[in-house]
C-alpha cells in the first residue's frame, strides 16, 4: 500500500513538473511566435487547435454542460476574457519588446497578483507568510525592471520596460482568471473547463484575427514556425493542462502551487539556449527571489487548505 501511494505521488510530481516545464517553454515559442504571426491571429490559431483536440471530450461527456448554471457561464464568460484574451494579447505583445529570461519570471509572479487581489479587493486579511512572500516577489520584480530602468535612463531601455508592463499586465490577467475559477459552483472536470474556455478563447478572438487573415501572406510561414504555433495550441493549451490536472489529483492544492516554481526555471534555460538570451546577475538574483517568494505563498496555500479542504476549489478531472 506504501509502495502505491508512493508511486502515486512520484508520477503526480513528475506530472506537475513537466505541466510547468511546458508552461515556462511557453515565452520561448511565444517569442517566435510573435515575429511570424500577427497577434490576433496567432491567438485564435492556438484556441482553434486546442479546442479541436479537447472538443471531442464534449461528445464523451455531453450531458456536462446542462450542469453548468446562468451564474456559472457568467463566470467562465469572464474567466475567458481575463485569461484567454486578455493574459493572450498582453503576453504576446510584451515578449516582443522584453527578454524571454525576464517574461518567464514576471509571469511566475502570478500568486503575488492573486494575493493582493484578494487582499485590496476582496479584503482578505493579509498573513505574515503572505507579507513575506509579496515582499520577495515585489523585490524581485523591482530588481527585473532596475536593470530595464537603468537603459532606459542610458536611452536603450525603452522596448524593455514597455515589455515588462505588458507581462503584468498580462500576469494581472490570470490572476483575475484563477480567483474567478474558485466561484465556479459546477464540480466540472478542470479538462472540460478548459475546452469550455478554448473555445469561448477562439470566439473572441475571431472577429479580429479573421481581419488579420485577410492580408496575411500564409505561404511566408515555414514549417518550423507552424511547429511552434502547434506547440502553443497543442502542448502549452492542452498537454499542459493535462498534466497539472492529473497531477493535482493525487496532491493537495498548496504542493501543487510550489511546482510552479519551475515555470521561471524553465523558461530562463531555455531563453539562454535556444533564444541566445544573457542572464545577468540582477536577473538571476530576481529568480531566485521571486521561486522563493513562490515556495513561500505555496506554504502558506497548502496550511490554508489543510485546516480548510474547501479553499481548495479544485475540481478533479
Amino acid at each position: 500500500m506504501e509502495r502505491y501511494i508512493l508511486k502515486e505521488k512520484t508520477q503526480a510530481f513528475v506530472c506537475l513538473f513537466l505541466a510547468m516545464g511546458i508552461v515556462g517553454s511557453s515565452v520561448v515559442f511565444g517569442k517566435v511566435i510573435t515575429v511570424q504571426f500577427p497577434l490576433f491571429l496567432a491567438s485564435e490559431l492556438r484556441f482553434f487547435i486546442a479546442s479541436l483536440l479537447i472538443v471531442p471530450i464534449f461528445f464523451r461527456k455531453e450531458n456536462q454542460w446542462r450542469r453548468i448554471s446562468k451564474k456559472d457561464w457568467r463566470i467562465l464568460i469572464c474567466m475567458a476574457f481575463c485569461g484567454q484574451f486578455v493574459f493572450t494579447i498582453c503576453m504576446l505583445i510584451g515578449l516582443r519588446y522584453t527578454s524571454g529570461v525576464t517574461a518567464g519570471a514576471l509571469t511566475s509572479t502570478t500568486p503575488l497578483f492573486m494575493t493582493l487581489v484578494t487582499c485590496g479587493i476582496l479584503k482578505e486579511k493579509l498573513r505574515a507568510r503572505q507579507a513575506a512572500g509579496i515582499f520577495m516577489a515585489s523585490l524581485g520584480i523591482l530588481l527585473l525592471n532596475s536593470e530595464a530602468l537603468l537603459r532606459y535612463y542610458r536611452g536603450t531601455g525603452e522596448q524593455e520596460l514597455i515589455g515588462n508592463i505588458w507581462i503584468c499586465l498580462a500576469v494581472m490577467g490570470e490572476a483575475i482568471f484563477l480567483l474567478l475559477a474558485k466561484k465556479l459552483d459546477a464540480p466540472l472536470p478542470g479538462l472540460y473547463i478548459t475546452g469550455l474556455l478554448s473555445v469561448l478563447g477562439a470566439m473572441m478572438f475571431f472577429p479580429l484575427a479573421a481581419y488579420e487573415a485577410v492580408d496575411f501572406f500564409w505561404w511566408s510561414v515555414s514549417w518550423q514556425d507552424w511547429l511552434c504555433l502547434f506547440y502553443f495550441g497543442a502542448v502549452y493549451t492542452v498537454l499542459a493542462y493535462v498534466l497539472w490536472f492529473r497531477g493535482l489529483a493525487a496532491v493537495s492544492g498548496g504542493t501543487a502551487s510550489s511546482f510552479t516554481a519551475v515555470m521561471p526555471l524553465s523558461a530562463a534555460a531555455l531563453s539562454l539556449v535556444f533564444l541566445q538570451e544573457n542572464c545577468s546577475w540582477l536577473q538571476a538574483a530576481a529568480l531566485v527571489l521571486i521561486i522563493f517568494a513562490i515556495l513561500f505563498l505555496a506554504k502558506f496555500e497548502a496550511d490554508a487548505i489543510e485546516k480548510n479542504p474547501e479553499r481548495s476549489g479544485c475540481h478533479e478531472s
